[in-house]
């Protein structure tokens, strides 16, 4: 007689925790739900650390913008690299060797802002190539385009420096000698700035494809 309402006692056990809306299954979404939160917060943790850190850098590097400004660039750096799928330090270290983080920079070229863009590249009408989040947001575009391309970091740098025509002309080895350490020094001192700036920092913010080995 006890072993039965030993058994029957269990059933009751069973039965209690699949029909109640409290059961363990329940429980572990819930845990799920939370779980999934916890990465976007560890996430978003990760991207205000990384603005911080850039905002830093672009204050060592350049000490006559005002807080406003530097804020705005780390913001539009990140932003813009999540939306193209690039690292937001490689965009740094881009922004680093054509600008020094000086959005007013105008070279001999024409090349204007951050990311040093040639205004007459631009189809659209009216386009202020000195706003910081239009001229990181159309360099890193181009970028992206050119990465598509040429499927490596190496050539799409040159590309990016000198232009596509350039580009072919080198590869064809109908360049100076001059030119062609000039574009490979480009290419190169980006890459060996970026390895250094993910050494230094360490933060992995986006899923970006191993940089390193498409030289």
């Amino acid at each position: 007689m006890s072993r039965i309402i030993k058994y029957a006692a269990v059933a009751v056990v069973i039965f209690y925790g699949c029909s109640n809306p409290q059961s363990p299954g329940r429980y572990y979404n819930r845990t799920e739900e939370n779980f999934s939160t916890s990465i976007r917060s560890l996430e978003e943790q990760n991207n205000e650390s990384l603005r911080n850190a850039i905002s830093l850098l672009i204050m060592s590097k350049n000490g006559d913008l005002s807080y406003s400004l530097v804020e705005k660039i780390s913001q539009s750096i990140i932003s813009n690299s999540l939306k193209y799928d690039f690292d937001p330090l490689f965009i740094t270290s881009v922004i680093y060797k054509e600008s020094e983080y000086n959005p007013f920079s105008l070279s001999p070229r024409g090349a204007a802002g951050l990311m040093q863009l040639i205004p007459r590249y631009f189809d659209e009408v009216q386009v202020n190539i000195y706003d910081i989040d239009t001229n990181i947001q159309k360099g890193t575009a181009e970028l992206s385009r050119l990465r598509e391309k040429y499927g490596n970091y190496t050539d799409m740098l040159m590309a990016y420096l000198g232009g596509e025509g350039l580009l072919k002309s080198y590869k064809k080895g109908e360049i100076s000698e001059e030119t062609a350490i000039l574009m490979n020094y480009y290419a190169h001192i980006i890459l060996l700035n970026y390895q250094i700036l993910s050494a230094r920092f360490r933060v992995n913010v986006n899923t970006e494809t191993e940089l390193l080995s498409m030289y």
